[in-house]
């Protein structure tokens, strides 16, 4: 992380998973599938499959770049930034 920077509140932006999330078009929808139950096997299990370009993600270089960071090795403090929300509504 760089020097200098502080926070004094983090605030998650993703998106929770499921069928109305934002997709890349093109990208193919979200599916979920039961496998197994509380109540006839005891646990909950469910599958899920989504495009690597659904909800909140981040492109490494690499995506569009031959030979550029991946996600492993790309540093994540970019991705923290100071920002100002502004809560217009009432004059909308």
């Amino acid at each position: 992380m760089p020097r200098g920077l502080t926070f004094t509140r983090l605030v998650d932006l993703a998106h929770p998973i499921g069928s109305g999330m934002p997709r890349w078009p093109g990208d193919p929808p979200v599916t979920f599938l039961d496998v197994a139950s509380r109540e006839e096997d005891g646990y909950d299990l469910r599958v899920f499959a989504m495009g690597e370009h659904s909800g909140t993600h981040v492109n490494a270089p690499l995506s569009f770049l031959p030979g550029g960071a991946d996600v492993r090795t790309a540093a994540p403090w970019p991705l923290l930034l100071p920002l100002a929300v502004l809560d217009l509504r009432g004059r909308a």
